[in-house]
């Protein structure tokens, strides 16, 4: 069976989501035309109109974020952004981990920054992300078109236990992955990063200066003047920035 030659970031499943909910939605516009008309019973309206809305909210909401997440020139975006902000504060010589890797987007992305570099994206790809292109052969696959198979390897992992030794590498990265991990304390995914990291650390998590980190550098989306389109409601986030402690351990 001869491979696809196109990456893949799982937009396909998610433009068929955003379909999906709006020819629904009008179907339920005609079926509460059809109601009225009819005369059909008030309970029927009444459901036919709330299914309306409820696909109306959804439709929306998928189109503005995972829809518009996922399109390929907004990943391109990402791609040329990202590898800039890299450039700025690591030389690319060196081993890279991408925790949260989910379709090897940052991984990739690092990988073909800096030619020098291996690349390792760590996920635990749930069931469920898979229908979404979130699977570790999909990483693999992405690679191999990409050509960066040879430096960008993907592994099995918890975030909260990374499998790796301290010190490991000398570039972390982490991109829309935090918030989905549910942990009592993120304080505890920081001090993660921080021990398997060297020296530059980066990432795009909020107030990790107060474990240690130095030369803390935040600059919002808005900030870069990138044109996020669909996405400008995420204009306040942004690239946080800053290198681990000469000693090694949280303050």
């Amino acid at each position: 069976m001869t491979e696809p030659s196109e990456i893949y970031y799982g937009y396909r499943i998610n433009r068929y989501i955003t379909g999906l909910s709006i020819g629904i939605g009008i179907a339920a516009v005609l079926l509460v035309g059809v109601s009225i008309m009819r005369t059909y019973p008030l309970w029927a309206v009444i459901l036919s109109g709330g299914m309306v809305v409820i696909l109306c909210i959804f439709g929306v909401f998928w189109y503005f974020t995972m829809d518009a997440a996922t399109n390929p020139k907004t990943i391109e975006l990402f791609k040329k952004y990202f590898g800039d902000f890299l450039r700025q504060i690591w030389d690319g010589k060196g081993k890279a981990l991408d925790i949260g890797t989910g379709r090897g987007v940052a991984a990739i992305t690092v990988a073909k920054q800096f030619p020098a570099a291996q690349v390792v994206g760590v996920d635990t790809w749930s069931r469920m992300w898979g229908w979404f292109g979130m699977t570790k052969e999909g990483c693999e696959l992405n690679a191999r078109i990409e050509k960066v198979q040879d430096r960008c390897t993907f592994t099995k992992g918890n975030a909260l236990e990374l499998p790796f030794e301290e010190g490991t590498f000398g570039l972390v990265v982490s991109t829309f992955a935090f918030h989905e991990i549910r942990v009592p304390d993120r304080m505890v995914l920081f001090e993660e990063v921080l021990r398997v990291g060297v020296n530059a650390v980066e990432e795009m998590v909020e107030k990790i200066e107060g474990l240690g980190a130095q030369e803390v550098i935040y600059t919002s989306l808005e900030e870069t003047g990138i044109e996020l389109g669909r996405l400008r409601h995420i204009k306040g986030m942004g690239f946080l920035m800053g290198k681990k402690g000469n000693n090694g351990r949280l303050e």
